[in-house]
């Protein structure tokens, strides 16, 4: 119930003196309704696009008034870590299936008005609820439509979005931003002072100092994808822990660091791009057999034929290779960069463009087909790579 019905509630009829006309209350209701309207649609709003200024408080404290938010963006381990930050100020268990119901995009496909029941449900257990919807790299444009529907039901549930990259006009992106009582909060790759914080933030923590060699080394080898990153910070700390010396070496990194699964996808997304096919086929293997993500793989190829796509398109409306360089968020590793120009030479922006269509088809088969998404996987990232030797051969 708004405001302004709240307090015209409490005005009757019998509460008027007796020697004022009907006529005249009415007019004062009217009159009242008028001014506290105005004065709720000029009050400021509380949240709407969240800036990286107000974010940290936004991931401790929401806001009272918030009834929902929407964290989007291509790091995807960071999309979950915040997500998984506000879930936990609603409820306290996110796995709670009493409190919480989980949709996805398939599912809102199926069944439009699955997201308004799941808003409108009532707690068993007492309690805000939580409506988790998880879009993953679906992008379809009737999704803000679908959740302003269910937004418009009254219900005090939650509902929090996680999807991937947003084009700024995309309705769903739009909708967060614009409307008073929601919050979007976009989740890019860290920069490299951003990584470089979270490198020292999280070793001081466990108590261990770092070496610039091993530092530089770490940022030059995570940063891509928040989870990834945490997940290798975790294991150089089990791997120092019980070690007297609580300072961390170059040598103790590449112990731990020098072959991960993480380092592993990313020289399969170099091999994809340069058209290495055995490249390709080995680092497919290896990735897979430690349990690499298909969905997580692709997603990841996706990003680097973003990144080459924006600076190609930089330079088609005439800056210069430097320039357009220098547009990327975040700035390429000094390590990568030789490898990202021959990519561009490599790669024109047509054949750039049908790749990542490509691969958003690939992801959205690995969720709705029945061949296995390891085998969709495989079979996308070696066409790409067959592709790029074509070009390779031609030139």
């Amino acid at each position: 119930m708004t405001s302004c019905s709240r307090i015209l509630r409490t005005f009757r009829p019998s509460a008027m003196p007796a020697a004022v006309p009907a006529r005249c209350w009415r007019n004062g209701l009217r009159r009242i309704s008028r001014v506290i309207s105005e004065r709720l649609r000029t009050r400021p709003r509380t949240m709407v696009k969240v800036g990286a200024r107000a974010l940290a408080q936004v991931l401790r404290t929401l806001p009272e008034d918030c009834r929902g938010a929407l964290l989007y963006g291509p790091d995807e381990g960071l999309v979950r870590e915040r997500a998984e930050a506000i879930a936990r100020q609603i409820v306290d268990d996110p796995g709670d299936p009493f409190r919480v119901s989980r949709l996805t995009a398939a599912a809102l496909k199926a069944d439009p008005a699955a997201l308004a029941d799941a808003m409108g449900a009532l707690s068993m257990t007492g309690g805000r609820r939580l409506v988790l919807l998880d879009l993953g790299g679906e992008t379809t444009s009737g999704l803000g439509a679908i959740v302003a529907a269910a937004l418009d039901h009254p219900g005090d549930a939650f509902l929090l979005v996680r999807a991937g990259e947003l084009a700024p006009r995309h309705s769903l992106r739009t909708f967060f931003e614009k409307a008073p009582d929601l919050a979007a909060i976009a989740c890019y790759a860290d920069s490299a002072d951003a990584l470089g914080r979270l490198l020292d933030e999280t070793l001081a923590a466990a108590g261990f100092a770092i070496d610039p060699a091993a530092r530089d080394y770490l940022r030059s080898h995570l940063g891509q994808d928040r989870a990834i990153t945490r997940q290798e910070l975790e294991k150089l700390i089990l791997f120092k822990t019980g070690d007297d010396a609580r300072r961390i070496s170059l040598a103790d990194v590449r112990a731990v660091i020098g072959d991960t699964a993480s380092n592993t996808v990313f020289d399969l997304v170099a091999a994809v791009t340069a058209g290495d096919l055995a490249a390709v086929d080995r680092y497919l293997e290896k990735a897979f057999a430690v349990g690499e993500q298909p969905v997580a793989i692709l997603r990841l190829l996706a990003r680097r034929f973003q990144q080459i796509d924006l600076v190609l398109g930089h330079m088609a409306a005439g800056l210069s290779r430097e320039e357009a360089l220098g547009r990327l968020v975040p700035r390429l590793f000094f390590r990568d960069r030789d490898r990202f120009m021959r990519d561009l030479a490599r790669w024109p922006a047509a054949r750039v463009r049908a790749a990542l269509d490509r691969l958003l088809e690939a992801e959205a088969d690995c969720k709705t087909s029945d061949m296995p998404a390891v085998t969709i996987c495989a079979r996308t990232c070696l066409a790409l790579a067959a592709s790029a030797a074509g070009s390779s051969a031609r030139r």
